[in-house]
């Protein structure tokens, strides 16, 4: 296994992985009986191997995710239920949790069953579960949707801690959806190699997210404020802001919808008394600030912002 350079080039091209997704049935589940989980044991060396791999990973401080598929219903079957096997695929290879392909949240018994290998273990579903299911798990992809800065995705609303990343698949220009989820506060799934459709971000993509990453990263605190709001920004049409806060910090990301550079655009934004230091950390630069007479809580932040 080559991940040490799977890994740098991540570290080069992105700014790093977090999380890996092992994912192991396609293309080829189905010509034959093995199941999901005769994948895994036939893989070089095994699931020792695979233990050896999540280890090097763990070494460079990413984690790994087993992916497990619901609609493998056509091959053997185990001798015990899918939620124990995939369970002891996590426990032999020292895995941090179970990715669920295709699936809306997880049933109560993978849960359970997880939960007796280890209480640090997490659960991620590519669809959105029920709320019930959110309880469950930590993360989930928002995948295919509209892009819009008034269009947020449920569970991030209702439990800013849900981890949310955005993907599509099929985008060959990634620059809104890469500018949408940094806005929401979340993160990306890099997704190049789509069963064997290379779709590669291009360089102003891999770009963007080095640039992004360590900024969602400092920032996590904020990006779990319970109370999130959308901030209006008047006079400006096509640009939007939302607001977070840990602490004496306030962050506000900014999204340009239109299609043109946007100048010396106001944004007013509450806080409380005290002295401040506003920064524009995407450029690296101090912001001009005003205090408008007779709102003495409120800030107007001047800022220029691209397109998107």
């Amino acid at each position: 296994y080559t991940i040490e350079a799977f890994l740098d080039d991540g570290e080069k091209e992105f700014g790093g992985y977090d999380v890996i997704i092992l994912w192991q049935p396609f293309p080829k589940i189905g010509i034959d009986q093995r199941n999901q989980f005769d994948f895994w044991r036939d893989m070089p060396g095994g699931l020792e191997g695979l233990r050896n791999v999540v280890a090097r990973a763990h070494n460079k401080g990413v984690r790994c995710l087993v992916n497990y598929v619901p609609w493998d219903e056509g091959t053997r079957q185990e001798e015990v239920a899918d939620a124990q096997a995939i369970a002891e695929i996590v426990r032999a290879i020292d895995a941090d949790g179970i990715f669920g392909d295709t699936m809306p949240g997880f049933p109560p018994e993978v849960y359970e069953e997880l939960k007796q290998v280890g209480s640090h273990l997490v659960l991620e579903s590519e669809s959105v579960p029920m709320f019930e299911g959110i309880q469950r798990q930590v993360g989930v992809w928002i995948q295919d949707i509209v892009l819009h800065p008034m269009l947020v995705p449920l569970p991030r609303w209702i439990e800013p801690r849900f981890k949310c990343f955005g993907v599509n698949r099929q985008l060959e220009d990634r620059q809104l959806l890469i500018a949408w989820s940094f806005f929401m506060g979340m993160g990306l799934v890099v997704w190049e190699n789509v069963f064997g459709w290379w779709n590669p971000f291009n360089g102003q993509d891999r770009a963007m997210i080095r640039r992004m990453k360590p900024l969602l990263k400092a920032n996590s605190d904020a990006f779990m404020d319970a109370n999130w709001q959308p901030l209006p920004v008047p006079d400006t049409p096509g640009l939007f802001a939302n607001l977070w806060k840990a602490g004496d910090k306030t962050v506000v990301t900014l999204l340009n919808m239109t299609d043109e550079p946007i100048n010396k655009a106001s944004v007013f934004i509450p806080q409380e008394a005290g002295f401040y230091h506003y920064f524009d950390v995407w450029n690296g630069c101090t912001l001009d600030t005003k205090f408008p007479k007779g709102e003495a809580t409120t800030v107007q932040v001047i800022v220029d912002i691209d397109p998107q």
